[in-house]
């Protein structure tokens, strides 16, 4: 090599070794910036009640952040810490659907097999019910009767006696947990193992996450206990299905990104349980984006009680980020909305705390008290409540129609709609708690106000029919 040229080697290797060390203290620089800011994100949260647990969040192969904030229950006696685990709720729905995919690429089972096929001693209706359906929630299976159910074998003796389906398989979408029992079921019956024992020893112990223990004792001294806003702890109370992994937010992290790099199962599986026919629906994997046969975004958020977690993976970010809290406000999805939003030096807004939750219990008691002391929060603390979204409100309104408090909905989503006036979801409530009421006429002027609105997806329209050919009878 003549000079000229080795010299000139020599200084294009300088020129790179500079802009690569200059390259590696912008990217520390950032990591330092990134972590300041979320650090004050969450730190604010915490500090005015919505958020009390773990957050852990890194871009690529690099932990920008991983904190623990406040206490492992409503007494406020003991802190909590990387430790401590927690109920993650309908994320845990996902060991069992990777279980069963874990199944197929053993070949063991097919996901379009008929679940007749395993002998599971369930009525007829089980020669057209696939597995695939169980998968993505179009089962037709009703939901669990939690009132009569209080272990696995009253669930399936229902299952049993069970007459027939709600709909076709395929055709609807109904997400309920006797989907999940008999993914858990045919698991076991295929694999010859407990479901416990199979996600063990195919998920948890290569994965090495430690803490992971499924339907924990009450006594267990890592589990934190849930409790509300007034810091009263939850009662113990158990799902009658078992098979619910409890794990603490790093071993969560770590199977989260297990997960998309394909440790657990390839990608084309991992495609398959994001995936739903349903637009706007959740499937295996909750609410996923996806292009090219690629996951792009992975969101699930689950909750028990007053548990609460969130999982969160963007691929073209290289974003993981995930949260447990044992005081549950709802605020998880804002958080990692606005921690993407930092990681991407883009403006976010401080989530505030919750309308629904505050004002909930008043109003389940006394409507008018609950309807009064909304504007009491707002007249004295606009900034410090989250008044600005309309589904706070909405919340509280679907949850009286669940508690059968029919007239009581009305009075909060006519509070919706004088809130919200522009807002075609509002009238679209108010007209299905009229229409529950069967006052047909007042639940007619809403849907069509809803849709003068721009409409709510087909809904007001379909409504609008309904109503027209109960009155023309």
């Amino acid at each position: 090599m003549n000079t000229k040229i080795k010299f000139l080697s020599l200084f294009i290797l300088s020129i790179l070794y500079t802009s690569c060390k200059a390259q590696q203290k912008q990217e520390v620089k950032n990591l330092y910036k990134h972590y300041k800011t979320i650090d004050s994100l969450i730190s604010n949260c915490h500090n005015i009640g919505v958020f009390n647990g773990n957050a852990i969040v890194s871009v690529k192969d690099t932990t920008v952040y991983n904190k623990s904030f406040g206490y492992t229950d409503g007494s406020g006696s003991e802190k909590i810490d990387d430790s401590s685990i927690y109920s993650i709720g309908s994320i845990a729905k996902e060991f069992n659907a990777i279980s069963i995919m874990i199944l197929a690429e053993k070949q063991l089972l097919d996901i379009n097999d008929s679940i007749y096929k395993f002998n599971l001693g369930l009525p007829e209706w089980s020669k057209q019910l696939k597995i695939k359906h169980l998968l993505s929630y179009s089962s037709g299976l009703p939901g669990i009767d939690y009132e009569n159910s209080h272990h696995n074998e009253n669930v399936y003796n229902r299952l049993k006696s069970l007459q027939k389906l709600d709909f076709e398989p395929g055709t609807g979408y109904n997400y309920n947990n006797n989907s999940i029992f008999l993914q858990r079921l045919i698991i076991e019956k295929v694999s010859g193992q407990k479901f416990e024992d199979f996600v063990t020893e195919n998920i948890i112990k290569p994965l090495e996450l430690k803490s992971a223990v499924f339907d924990p004792d009450p006594s267990n001294k890592h589990l934190v206990k849930a409790f509300n806003n007034e810091n009263q702890n939850d009662k113990s109370e158990r799902s009658p299905i078992t098979g619910w992994i409890y794990i603490s937010n790093n071993d969560l992290h770590k199977y989260l990104i297990s997960l998309h790099r394909g440790k657990i199962i390839s990608k084309e599986s991992l495609f398959v349980l994001a995936h739903t026919n349903f637009q706007g629906k959740q499937s295996s994997l909750g609410r996923c984006e996806l292009k090219d046969n690629q996951v792009i975004t992975h969101y699930h958020q689950g909750s028990s009680y007053n548990y609460e977690a969130l999982i969160y993976s963007n691929s073209t970010l290289g974003l993981s980020i995930t949260m447990t809290t044992n005081n549950k406000n709802f605020k998880l999805g804002e958080i990692a909305g606005a921690i993407e939003n930092i990681i991407q030096d883009k403006p976010f807004e401080m989530p505030k705390k919750s309308v629904y939750l505050t004002i909930r219990e008043k109003c389940y008691d006394n409507v008018d008290e609950g309807i009064r002391y909304y504007y009491e929060l707002k007249n004295q603390f606009p900034d410090d409540y989250n008044f600005s979204n309309p589904s706070e409100l909405a919340r509280v309104g679907y949850k009286l129609i669940e508690k059968n408090q029919i007239k009581d909905a009305i009075k909060i989503f006519k509070l919706l709609a004088k809130e919200f006036p522009k807002e075609p979801y509002a009238y679209d409530s108010l007209g299905e708690a009229y229409f529950r009421d069967k006052q047909f006429d007042l639940a007619l002027s809403n849907y069509k106000k809803a849709i003068a609105l721009g409409g709510t997806k087909g809904n007001a329209k379909k409504m609008v029919g309904k109503i027209e050919k109960v009155k023309n009878k």
